[in-house]
């Protein structure tokens, strides 16, 4: 492994290039500062904040037997390789109760 050359760090610090990068990383940053005057919060980075989503999933149900949970994708796959069929009833977290997959054009892409 090659040692690391101090003499060219030391001649970067002292270079422009150095300067103008230090610049523009100090004006990146106040672009994104923000403040609250009337709460007495100082300027400072507000960074995105990403929520994890969760999935829907959806519970089939045909002939007395529940099968499930799967993603829409995966109902999606199962519809076109005909392992169900659209008079299977439905159901996912909020519905308040089970309907017919040919009634959800989310599942069947609006085709019957």
């Amino acid at each position: 492994m090659r040692q690391l050359d101090f003499n060219t760090l030391d001649r970067l610090v002292a270079s422009n290039q150095w300067k103008a990068l230090a610049e523009q990383t100090v004006n990146s940053i106040r672009q994104m500062q923000t403040e609250v005057p009337q709460f007495g919060i100082q300027p400072h980075v507000v960074l995105p904040v990403f929520e994890k989503k969760e999935q829907v999933t959806f519970v089939l149900a045909a002939n007395g037997e529940q099968r499930g949970p799967f993603t829409l994708e995966q109902v999606k796959q199962l519809l076109a390789a005909d392992a169900i069929t659209p008079d299977f009833f439905v159901w996912t977290q909020g519905w308040p109760e089970w309907k017919l997959i040919k009634d959800c054009p989310e599942l069947t892409g609006g085709m019957r």
